[in-house]
């Protein structure tokens, strides 16, 4: 079919010399059109491109700077991990300290310490209700050689249960850190505390305590009703 029409169009156009001259010129215009179409999409595409490589080196940039973070994240790591071995090191140690603190020596051999007249009568004369109690409990578990509970104590004193038991036991341990009683502490399935020494300057207090004077007002009650527990708890 193309052939047949290039055909037709030179048998009727051929004799025409214009126009050839009319097709060379339609063609040169139509080179110079195509030239300057091509130098404008050169240029935009030239933009595009610089672009594109801009945005390309901006990336790489974020991707350096990321990855130098990231560097300086895992070297943090790194640096605590190292640390760790060590750290738990000195939390055993604090462990074990505490330990050594909160859970009185089992030793056969009590560590005595030798107290004044005058610092026996400043216990006497401040201390508390229940650490007159706790010192009277003592003292029964020390003579009777049986270890004590202090479960009931919270129902004498009307306290709550909680508060009770944990001031009972920091004065225990208080007791036992000033070398005024030995004492074991076990849980079967309750804190129970054996006490293997006390101190002879303090061996009076259970006398003393029937007759001290402060509790003969509000709290003589409560004593009496102490004393009366104890006794029957070692009985």
């Amino acid at each position: 079919m193309a052939l047949i029409i290039i055909s037709l169009l030179t048998f009727n156009y051929a004799p025409n010399t214009q126009l050839s001259n009319y097709v060379s010129f339609a063609a040169t215009i139509s080179s110079l059109i195509l030239a300057i179409l091509a130098i404008i999409q050169g240029f935009f595409s030239n933009n595009s491109l610089s672009d594109t490589v801009n945005n390309l080196n901006n990336s790489s940039t974020q991707i350096v700077n990321n990855a130098n973070k990231l560097e300086e994240i895992i070297q943090g790591f790194d640096d605590r991990l190292k640390d760790i071995p060590d750290a738990i090191k000195q939390l055993g140690d604090k462990i074990e300290t505490s330990n050594t603190f909160l859970t009185p020596s089992s030793s056969s051999e009590p560590v005595k310490s030798e107290f004044s007249e005058a610092f026996y009568l400043h216990f006497k004369e401040t201390t508390s209700s229940i650490g007159a109690l706790l010192l009277y409990f003592s003292i029964k578990s020390f003579k009777n050689k049986k270890p004590f509970s202090i479960e009931g104590l919270d129902q004498i004193m009307r306290t709550n249960s909680t508060d009770i038991q944990s001031y009972c036991y920091g004065n225990i341990i208080a007791l036992n850190s000033l070398s005024v009683i030995t004492v074991k502490i076990t849980r079967n399935p309750n804190l129970e505390f054996s006490v293997s020494y006390i101190n002879e300057v303090f061996l009076d207090f259970e006398n003393f305590l029937i007759t001290k004077e402060e509790f003969k007002k509000g709290n003589k009650a409560k004593i009496k009703q102490g004393i009366a527990y104890i006794d029957n708890y070692f009985n």
